[in-house]
């Protein structure tokens, strides 16, 4: 045999066994991969199921009188609902009509409205002292 032939049959030979291990790798591979896979949720036979369910409840309309029991009434007025913050009335009676002036603009609906306040009281090192 010449020299080439030689380091032709080993290149191939090591091909091949290369090729081998990849393939028991990748095998070996995919059948660990197919056993951790979670198991599928197989339904419970049709007799089993009813006698794991949990009794109906009743429906919400349908109480006696005796299992409902009377809510208290609120004593004294109804409460009276929170002023506007003073920011937005300030907004609504002197800046939009200033703003409209400035830019002519006639319909309500162009100048812009405020829809949420919010002020950002930076505490920082306050919170340490």
């Amino acid at each position: 045999m010449t020299a080439i032939t030689t380091v032709l049959i080993i290149v191939l030979a090591s091909t091949s066994v290369l090729l081998l291990a990849f393939g028991m790798n990748l095998l070996y591979l995919t059948w660990r991969a197919s056993r951790l896979r979670p198991p599928r949720h197989d339904p419970a036979p049709r007799g089993t199921e009813q006698a794991q369910k949990a009794p109906k409840k009743e429906k919400k309309g349908k109480k006696g009188p005796e299992t409902q029991a009377p809510k208290p009434e609120p004593q004294g007025p109804p409460p009276e609902p929170a002023p506007p913050p003073r920011l937005h009335d300030y907004y609504e009676q002197r800046v939009r009509p200033k703003l409209a002036q400035q830019f002519g603009l006639t319909n309500p609906n162009e100048l812009p409205k405020l829809v949420k306040i919010v002020l950002n009281v930076g505490m920082g090192d306050a919170s340490k002292n």
